[in-house]
């Protein structure tokens, strides 16, 4: 199974976001508290 976006709202530290992903590889960066492993968290969370 490949994802194609996320869409996470009400999420912890997120209100709204929404990621369109690469079909082949996506990478998240950024400084620390960007919410970056609450990203990973809601996918895991969805995903079992």
């Amino acid at each position: 199974m490949k994802l194609k976006s996320v869409t996470i709202e009400n999420f912890r530290a997120i209100e709204n976001i929404h990621l369109p992903l690469h079909q082949q590889l996506t990478v998240l960066v950024g400084e620390n508290g960007t919410c970056k492993t609450s990203i990973l968290d809601a996918i895991s969370m969805v995903l079992g």
